[in-house]
């Protein structure tokens, strides 16, 4: 039933119009800067890490006013391209399609693309299913309440998007299965690895756990990395990125899982410095941060 009430309210929302979906934003993003949260803690910890403001300061404040406005906007995005079918201007488009039209699909190879919580992260991952002659499987974190789970499903299942849940004792089989099938992988690498058990790199200045698959199976597999970012240009409007940052040909020993995983960091935070109010600033990714007043 709660599942059903959550399918609804989407649909609901899918049918806001610009003028509406505005006015939420701006009261949301008020809301949540001036209102105490945990969330709103994180961000401001967050934003002082990496760009030394104080939580306390208008400019901090301000940015990150912009930066939920941005979230809030491209959450109905979201709900707009996926059940609505709605089509938004995506500027450098073909690129992507040339990638996957010229080179993936008539080599039938596998291929990871890697991106962040920038932007929307979801719409790179329907823009890679609409090229790709192939399934397209993206790994995904799962919420501990069921509910999110299924829903989560069934909104990227209207992408043409398949999830591989990373709590599952098989996911590892399913991964070799889809790398032996030549189809496109897609991860989210900025999310903590599970038990921070993953690759120290150097990610917006700081040390900071990568998940180590991409980069371990990349070389294991011979299979190359792509970078996708897709950021928000106006209504309606979106610029996308992407490009080739690991090629395993020719075979290097040299090359290491931390040196892929590095590049990936390097590019993801990379594509942050261009575009940092698109950026989900709410999530706990340092354990070691200097605990401010805010």
């Amino acid at each position: 039933m709660l599942l059903l009430g959550l399918k609804i309210l989407a649909y609901i929302l899918a049918f806001f119009p610009e003028w509406l979906i505005s006015s939420v934003a701006l009261a949301l993003s008020k809301g949540f800067v001036y209102f105490p949260s945990k969330a709103r803690s994180m961000a401001l910890n967050n934003i002082h890490l990496i760009y030394g403001l104080s939580p306390n300061s208008s400019f901090s404040r301000q940015f990150l006013k912009q930066n939920m406005r941005s979230q809030v906007h491209i959450f109905f995005d979201t709900l707009k391209f996926a059940l609505r079918k709605i089509t938004f201007q995506i500027n450098d488009e073909e690129i992507l399609a040339s990638i996957i039209r010229d080179k993936l699909n008539p080599e039938k190879i596998s291929a990871f693309f890697v991106t962040a919580h920038l932007g929307c992260w979801e719409l790179a991952g329907s823009l890679l299913a609409k090229y790709s002659s192939r399934d397209v499987f993206v790994l995904a974190k799962p919420s501990r309440a069921k509910v999110f789970v299924d829903f989560l499903t069934w909104l990227r299942g209207s992408t043409s998007l398949k999830v591989l849940w990373t709590d599952r004792p098989s996911l590892g089989k399913q991964m070799f299965r889809a790398i032996k099938a030549g189809q496109i992988l897609g991860f989210v690498m900025d999310q903590k690895p599970e038990k921070r058990q993953g690759i120290n790199v150097d990610f917006l200045g700081q040390n900071t756990p990568f998940v180590s698959g991409p980069g371990a199976l990349s070389i294991k597999y011979q299979v190359p990395v792509y970078s996708i970012f897709v950021t928000r240009t106006g209504s309606k409007s979106y610029q996308l990125v992407s490009e080739i940052i690991f090629d395993p040909e020719p075979k290097d020993p040299s090359i290491t899982p931390e040196t892929v995983t590095q590049i990936c960091a390097t590019k993801i935070a990379s594509a942050i410095a261009c575009y940092p109010e698109q950026w989900t600033w709410t999530y706990k990714r340092w354990e070691n941060r200097k605990k401010s007043d805010v």
